[in-house]
């Protein structure tokens, strides 16, 4: 399997965009759907442990910023390791509020989604890894 560093380079750019967006948009949809407008009722049982820092609605902004902060990595490379990094965090937390929402307090599927999210966290960071990597020197191959 080829790796990232012997793609052509203009087909990594093209591939780096699409990691960068796509996790931009998954950024943008959250934060879109935790805003105070996307629903009545703010409190979800499985995200307690996150809404026990700050409401969802702040979160939502949060989210938002990532969005944001992820478009941008698109057009100025040295952003995309912090923002993806962000982005894997939020996964990590999300993931683990799910989890522990499952183990105590009784929120018998929260574990499906709980470890979805953690695995597409475990994506983005390996994905981050395989973008941002050195680019080998095509006069040494």
């Amino acid at each position: 399997m080829r790796d990232a560093t012997q793609l052509p380079p203009k087909r990594h750019t093209q591939l780096r965009a699409v990691v960068l967006l796509s996790a931009a948009l998954a950024a943008g949809f959250r934060g879109l759907a935790y805003l105070p407008a996307a629903t009545s009722d703010m409190s979800v049982t499985s995200l307690t442990y996150v809404e026990a820092w700050v409401p969802l609605w702040v979160w939502s902004f949060v989210w938002l910023a990532g969005f944001v902060f992820l478009t941008v990595s698109v057009f100025v490379n040295r952003l995309a390791i912090p923002a993806m990094s962000v982005f894997v965090g939020m996964h990590v937390l999300w993931g683990t509020s799910f989890i522990m929402s499952w183990l105590f307090l009784e929120t018998p599927r929260s574990w499906v989604t709980g470890t979805s999210v953690l695995i597409m966290g475990v994506f983005a960071a390996v994905l981050t890894i395989l973008i941002e990597r050195p680019r080998a020197d095509p006069e040494e191959s």
